[in-house]
């Protein structure tokens, strides 16, 4: 949400935990309206950065688990069946 309304270069929305729930306990759609702009701010900033925290983890962590050896699985044996 900060980097959306940093983005868009408004003026940060002051909202706590507390009001937050507040605002729910009145109903999620009325929540949903009166903090519609917030919602969009925090969508634009995902949407900034998403892309390029992906770009920056995938290579990393991809580096990082093909260094972890795990133990190799063994087939189960095939099933017999009992003949009576």
């Amino acid at each position: 949400m900060r980097v959306g309304e940093h983005l868009l270069g408004v003026q940060p929305q002051k909202l706590s935990i507390k009001e937050g729930m507040e605002l729910i306990s009145h109903g999620a759609l009325n929540a949903i309206v009166t903090l519609w702009d917030a919602i969009v701010h925090a969508v634009i900033g995902w949407l900034a950065l998403g892309p390029i925290a992906i770009a920056v983890t995938y290579p990393v962590l991809k580096w990082l688990l093909s260094r972890v050896r795990l133990p190799a699985r063994r087939p189960s044996p095939p099933a017999v069946e009992k003949q009576a």
